[in-house]
């Protein structure tokens, strides 16, 4: 593969014009699947979401542990709200008025009451690193995962120099089993970051998967 180390400029925007709309999350709990939770939430309490093609979100959840505390992963357990979960959508920019207007808005997550607080706005910026909890793999294993993560950035014209897969999980959606891993993409030029995270990878990206932040190098 071939890679581009040319020094880019840093006037770099999204090519659609997205930018991230972060609420905090007021509430008390949230449940385990609350990826699903969120997107069902969503989907069903808001009547324009499921119009918007072009739109994604995911959670800022803090770690599983930290500090002498530790989250539970029991189906039972409940995730306690800090100050520092957030909902972030992801949309272009010209639907501004209508991501903002879900400020106070409360959702039932799953029978988790909660009210989304608009806290500000963010353009999205370019990162040599960038991760996603949750990319849809359809059962494949790792190595096939990756050959297929190649070909949806090829499609998009990305170089990117490293493509390391972690963790698979199960996700309920709708009844239906979705099989996903976590995916790391590092060394990226800042055009090619910038797209990533704009276009996303893979299937259900409305429901969280796919959706990419910047994340710590492994190195």
């Amino acid at each position: 593969m071939y890679w581009n180390d040319e020094e880019e400029t840093n006037s770099i925007t999204s090519p659609d014009d997205k930018i991230d709309f972060v609420f905090q999350l007021v509430g008390k709990t949230l449940p385990q699947s609350y990826l699903f939770g969120f997107a069902h939430a969503l989907q069903n309490q808001i009547q324009w979401w499921d119009d918007q093609d072009d739109i994604s979100f995911h959670i800022v959840i803090a770690g599983e542990e930290g500090n002498g505390w530790f989250r539970g992963n029991n189906p039972e357990d409940p995730i306690y709200i800090s100050k520092r979960n957030m909902l972030v959508v992801r949309a272009p920019r010209h639907l501004a008025e209508k991501i903002e207007s879900l400020k106070d808005t409360g959702l039932d997550v799953l029978q988790h009451a909660v009210i989304l607080k608009h806290k500000h706005n963010k353009e999205i910026k370019p990162a040599p690193t960038l991760y996603s909890r949750y990319v849809v793999c359809d059962d494949k294993d790792e190595s096939s995962m990756v050959e297929e993560v190649v070909i949806q950035l090829q499609k998009l014209d990305i170089k990117c120099k490293k493509i390391l897969c972690g963790k698979e999980r199960s996700l309920n959606i709708n009844n239906k089993e979705i099989i996903t891993r976590s995916l790391m993409l590092e060394d990226l030029g800042k055009e090619d970051s910038i797209v990533i995270q704009s276009n996303g990878l893979g299937a259900f990206q409305k429901i969280g998967c796919g959706v990419f932040i910047p994340h710590k190098s492994v190195k």
